[in-house]
Parts: C-alpha cells; structure tokens; sequence
C-alpha cells in the first residue's frame, strides 16, 4: 500500500515539475516507469522463491533496495532537467 501511494505521489510530482513537455512524453515516461518496477519486483520475486537461506534472502532484499536506490537517483536526475528546463523557458 505505501508502495503504491509513494509511487502515485512520484508519478504526480513529476507531471507538475515537467509542464512544458507533452501528455505523451509523460505518459511514455511513467510507463517506463511501471515497467522497470515490474521488472525489479520480478526479479526480486524469483530471487525470493530460490533463496534457501536467510542469508539468501538478505542478499535478495539489498538487491532490491540498490535497484530501487539507482531507480531513485535516476528520476532526481530527469527532475533537475525539468526544472533547468523550466527556468530556461521562463526568462
């Protein structure tokens, strides 16, 4: 549930920060977005179902949190070009 909640919150911020680019290169954006999530969360999922160990599932959960971690970094980055973006298209 936080999951989901964080990621509309993200999904909502990122559409007011980027108000000079179109419906469509949001859209794609976001569903790209989703994609990568799935594919994470699968992986993790697969992970998670070999694991005979807990320190296998240890190792399942960092890797998890490094991709969301990367994910995370990745997305301040598109957020500060909207933003140089913005200002650049305001003076």
């Amino acid at each position: 549930m936080k999951f989901i909640l964080a990621f509309a919150l993200a999904s909502f911020s990122a559409i007011s920060f980027a108000q000079e680019a179109s419906f469509e290169e949001l859209k794609t954006m976001m569903t790209q977005k989703i994609d990568t999530r799935i594919g994470d969360l699968n992986a993790a999922k697969a992970c998670v179902s070999a694991a005979t160990t807990k320190e296998a599932l240890k190792t399942c959960h960092k890797e998890l949190k490094a991709k969301r971690e990367a994910a995370k970094e990745a997305y301040k980055d598109k957020k500060e070009e909207w933003k140089a973006k913005r200002k650049a298209g305001k003076k």
